[in-house]
């Protein structure tokens, strides 16, 4: 029989070390956002969400027209899934960033690249309806350094 540190550190290995998570405010991510609740209680995971945008951006339903509505809208939107965390799930650990200036896409692979999971929804705001996987969660899937996960 082995001894328990050993175990301990083979579960360490498994587990990722946090699970990024892509938050836009739509359908798609607030699933995506719910599934990797899941994982973070099951794993004992911290949970990193991120927004990143590049004026001009639309959040959700709400055009914003300067950086700082824009910045304002996107803290909105990390400080609502941070509280739906907390609601849900009190015991998992979570973290936000806005990022400006940059693309979903490279900031999400970016923000993964030293972890081993990325979370995000099959598509955003942008995507046509019809579109099984946006240019986001594609890019993610292709680019990514770490395991994908593309939540419908």
């Amino acid at each position: 029989m082995k001894p328990d540190n050993e175990s301990e550190d083979r579960k360490m290995q498994q587990s990722p070390r946090r699970i990024v998570v892509g938050i836009d405010g739509s359908p798609p991510s607030e699933r995506a956002l719910d599934w990797a609740i899941g994982e973070a209680q099951r794993t004992g995971t911290q949970l990193f969400l991120l927004t990143a945008w590049r004026s001009p951006t639309a959040f959700g339903h709400t055009f914003a027209s300067t950086q700082p509505q824009v910045h304002q809208l996107a803290q909105e939107g990390i400080d609502k899934a941070t509280a739906h965390i907390h609601a849900i799930a009190p015991d998992v650990e979570v973290r936000g960033e806005t990022v400006e200036h940059q693309s979903a896409a490279a900031a999400l692979t970016d923000a993964a690249a030293e972890d081993d999971l990325l979370v995000v929804g099959r598509r955003g705001h942008g995507s046509f309806d019809d579109m099984h996987v946006g240019s986001v969660s594609e890019h993610c899937v292709r680019q990514a350094r770490c395991s994908v996960v593309v939540v419908r």
